[in-house]
């Protein structure tokens, strides 16, 4: 099994527990691991959030803030080579790269950018392969986890987008004093938080919202029998939403 840490980068925990670096640098970038997928190859391909983190950090909520506000792209997403053992960067100049997702065929990956409010499509196999694209542009709020579904893929929008972000965006000089005011002042997610289910081209096929009060800033979505198993960072524990029952 393999682990996306923020800290520790990409390791590899055995059915015994033993716990194996396997890469947390990059030339002179310490690696913030966030997400993970293996391929049927044995090849690696995981993200590296952001480079702002200070050492010890693990506050990961506070730190996407500060990343998407700032605007700043030191995102990326890496492919480690079973065969080589080397790291080779396939997408980077990103704005908080989250989740991360192989295709049912392993022909392509989904990776999501949360502060663009974007999810990219990266060609592994084919006559793009090594190529990547806009998958879905223009989300409605940060998307965050993404995982393959019976059909297609879901995807977890932590929050709405924010009006005001979204005006400031344009205005370095205003990110950066938002940014300099006191932590508890700045802007934070809303509780009310959203999954979406598309197909292989981005079509949305269905949406679930929350207001937040059981399920608060939905991070990861996995979807089995019918229902679908709701991860956040707010809360200590895995709910659990049956779509064959509307607001259970």
């Amino acid at each position: 099994m393999y682990v996306a840490d923020s800290l520790l980068g990409l390791l590899a925990v055995s059915k015994a527990g033993e716990v194996t670096v396997v890469a947390n640098k990059y030339h002179n970038l310490t690696i913030s691991a966030d997400d993970v997928k293996v391929a049927s190859n044995g090849d690696i391909y995981f993200t590296h959030c952001t480079s702002i983190a200070k050492e010890g950090d693990r506050d990961i909520g506070a730190i996407s803030i500060v990343s998407i506000v700032a605007s700043e792209q030191s995102g990326k997403v890496f492919k480690y080579d079973a065969s080589t053992k080397q790291l080779q960067v396939i997408i980077e100049n990103m704005t908080f790269a989250n989740g991360i997702e192989l295709s049912d065929d392993g022909s392509f990956l989904l990776v999501a950018e949360t502060g663009r409010y974007q999810i990219w499509r990266y060609w592994i196999k084919g006559p793009k392969a090594g190529t990547s694209e806009i998958f879905m542009h223009n989300f409605p709020g940060f998307p965050d986890g993404v995982r393959r579904g019976s059909t297609g893929f879901w995807i977890a929008g932590f929050g709405y987008r924010k009006k005001m972000l979204d005006a400031i965006h344009p205005y370095p000089m205003a990110k950066k004093l938002l940014l300099a005011i006191p932590h508890f002042l700045q802007p934070k997610p809303d509780l009310e938080t959203f999954v979406m289910h598309v197909d292989q081209d981005g079509k949305i096929l269905e949406r679930y919202d929350s207001d937040g009060k059981i399920v608060p800033s939905i991070t990861s979505v996995w979807e089995s029998a019918g229902k679908l198993y709701l991860g956040t960072l707010r809360e200590k524990h895995v709910s659990v939403f049956d779509r064959g029952t509307e607001g259970s």
